[in-house]
């Protein structure tokens, strides 16, 4: 798996830092993984060679040829030869104890791996339910909010109805009051006119009731 060198760079700082954490405890991959925020295919690989780094820093066998070795080629070559099986035993001793150690780390990573993946899958699992549950809430909210703008569109209609209903019932009253005032207007003329009828009547009457005078007669000649 091709891995970008910057990629792989965050993912060795990352377990490098957890590591000093640790008090050199090397670090799990999923730790790894959310500290450098990379894929867990990437994480695991990186951490698998940073790990066999590691193990072969500590247990690399030495590369000086021994002393043993200087002094017994001067003695004889079966001595010699000797000390070569000796270090070549030594030397496949290192090899098996490496190969058991990478086997483990091995192992150890291919569980962390899983228990990683597993509460990714759980972490998904709870992520979806969540969204779920802020669907269903949202559908809930939106049925909701449509309810009320249409109880409000209903009031707002009624409301508008009654202003129209007040403003025919005001036109009303002001026709009435005008009417009113018309009659009052009428009935003070009509008035006025009684009074004037009522003046000349009582004007006719005190003129009949006095006497009228005589026409005088002519003169005998």
């Amino acid at each position: 798996m091709s891995i970008p060198a910057d990629i792989r760079d965050r993912i060795t700082a990352a377990a490098d830092e957890l590591a000093a954490e640790a008090g050199g405890k090397a670090p799990t991959v999923d730790a790894v993984r959310r500290r450098a925020q990379v894929d867990m295919n990437a994480a695991a690989v990186v951490m698998r060679d940073w790990r066999a780094a590691r193990t072969t820093a500590a247990t690399a066998p030495a590369t000086a040829i021994p002393d043993a070795v200087t002094a017994a080629a001067a003695a004889a070559a079966r001595e010699i030869w000797r000390t070569a099986e000796a270090l070549a035993g030594e030397a496949l001793a290192n090899a098996r104890a490496a190969w058991a150690q990478e086997r483990s780390q091995a192992d150890s990573l291919r569980e962390e791996i899983a228990s990683a993946h597993a509460e990714l899958d759980a972490e998904l699992g709870a992520a979806r339910e969540e969204l779920i549950a802020r669907r269903a809430a949202e559908t809930l909210m939106a049925a909701e909010l449509t309810a009320a703008q249409t109880q409000l569109a209903q009031a707002q209609a009624q409301l508008e109805s009654e202003r129209a209903r007040l403003a025919e019932l005001r036109a009303e009253l002001d026709a009435s009051r005008a009417s009113e005032r018309e009659a009052r207007d009428a009935a003070a003329k009509f008035a006025g006119k009684l009074e004037a009828l009522e003046q000349q009547l009582l004007q006719l009457q005190k003129a009949q009731s006095q006497p009228q005078p005589q026409p005088q007669g002519k003169g005998k000649a």
